[in-house]
C-alpha cells in the first residue's frame, strides 16, 4: 500500500485496486471496478499483485481473474486489470497482468515448466478473448477516439 500511496503523492491519483484484493482502507484513493470477471473460485487468500495507476482520468476499469492456475499461484487471484484512460480527448487502452509462474508445484520435476507454460497460454487466450470483445475504433489497438 505504501507504494500506491507514494505514487498517489507524485500525481498518479487515478488508481485501480490491486487485482483480486478487497478494498484497502489505507489506500488514498482508487477507481472502482466497472466490471469484475472472476472465472476462479473467488476464495484465493492472496491478491493478484497488479494495479494500474495514471495521472489521467480513468473512464473504464475492469478486473478479470484467471480461471487456471497451479502450484503456489493457485492461492493467488492472478488476472489482469483493463483500464481506458482519457488523455487530451483521446482514449488509451491499458492492460496490466501477472500470469502463471514456472512453479515446481505445477507438476513433476520433468514437466512443471511445460505445464506452467500451458497455463500461461490459457491465460493469454482468456485475455485475448476479453480484449477482442472490446470496441476500440482507432488507428492502433492501444488508442481510440474518446466517446
Amino acid at each position: 500500500m505504501a507504494l500506491l500511496n507514494g505514487l498517489h503523492d507524485l500525481g498518479y491519483i487515478h488508481q485501480t485496486r490491486v487485482v483480486g484484493a478487497t478494498v484497502w482502507h489505507d489506500q488514498k484513493s482508487f477507481v472502482p471496478w466497472d466490471a469484475q470477471r472472476h472465472t476462479s473460485s473467488g476464495t484465493e487468500p492472496e491478491n493478484g499483485g497488479v494495479a494500474v495507476v495514471s495521472r489521467h482520468p480513468t473512464t473504464r476499469a475492469e478486473e478479470f481473474i484467471y480461471r487456471d492456475r497451479c502450484g503456489s499461484d493457485h492461492e493467488a487471484a492472478k488476472g489482469f486489470a483493463y483500464v481506458r484512460v482519457d488523455k487530451a480527448g483521446r482514449s488509451f487502452h491499458l492492460v496490466a497482468t501477472q500470469a502463471q509462474s514456472s512453479d515446481t508445484g505445477c507438476g513433476t520435476q520433468h514437466d512443471y515448466r511445460a505445464k506452467s507454460a500451458a497455463i500461461r497460454h490459457q491465460q493469454s487466450t482468456q485475455m485475448d478473448s476479453f480484449l477482442s470483445g472490446l470496441e476500440t475504433p482507432g488507428a492502433s489497438p492501444a488508442e481510440s477516439p474518446s466517446s
